[in-house]
Order: C-alpha cells, then sequence, then structure tokens
C-alpha cells in the first residue's frame, strides 16, 4: 500500500496488525483448507468436470 499511496502503517498499528494476524491465522488457515476440500469433491463427483 505504501508503494500505492505513499503511507506507511505507524508501529502502532503494525503492531496491532501482526496481533490480529498471530491469532487468527492458524484458525484461518484451517477453514481455508476444509473449504478447499469440500470444493475438491464437489468438482471430484461433478459429471461435467473430467
Amino acid at each position: 500500500m505504501r508503494y500505492i499511496t505513499g503511507a506507511a502503517l505507524s508501529t502502532m498499528s503494525s503492531f496491532l496488525v501482526l496481533r490480529g494476524l498471530k491469532r487468527t491465522l492458524a484458525l484461518r488457515m484451517e477453514w481455508h483448507s476444509t473449504t478447499a476440500l469440500a470444493i475438491a469433491q464437489v468438482r471430484d463427483g461433478h459429471s461435467a468436470v473430467g
């Protein structure tokens, strides 16, 4: 974003973003994996996908 707008996050904003990522990353990755598996299973059983 800094390269697009010229703006950079403050130290506190950066800290809060990283803290939020660390606390939720594992949960979000687990959900992404579950969703990807469900999509793959639906596609695998679909007759139009070969």
